[in-house]
């Protein structure tokens, strides 16, 4: 399954997502026919533990060089962030 956000409950992006093998959870529009409320409050609560990572994802800049470096940048300071957090003993120099 495809958990996805309204934007691709559109018709194309159903046929596409079945062409490739999947099944395209996206989350119904509210003014759309067939919506499911428990359905969509159950595909809600699965995408959410992965809402922080992917909202943390952000391009700034106009082509790749740029977008790159940054993503780059961005995961060394959450990397160096997680580094501080697990308490490393620190190094002793001889």
């Amino acid at each position: 399954m495809l958990f996805a956000d309204k934007g691709y409950c559109s018709r194309p992006a159903n046929v596409a997502s079945s062409q490739r093998g999947c099944y395209l959870g996206a989350i119904k529009k509210n003014n759309m026919n067939g919506e499911n409320f428990d359905l969509d409050r159950w595909r809600t609560k699965m995408r959410a533990p992965f809402e922080s990572v992917f909202s943390q994802q952000r391009t700034r800049f106009r082509g790749v060089a740029k977008n790159q470096f940054s993503a780059f940048m961005e995961a060394i300071c959450f990397n160096l962030k997680k580094l501080v957090v697990l308490e490393v003993p620190p190094v002793t120099l001889t």
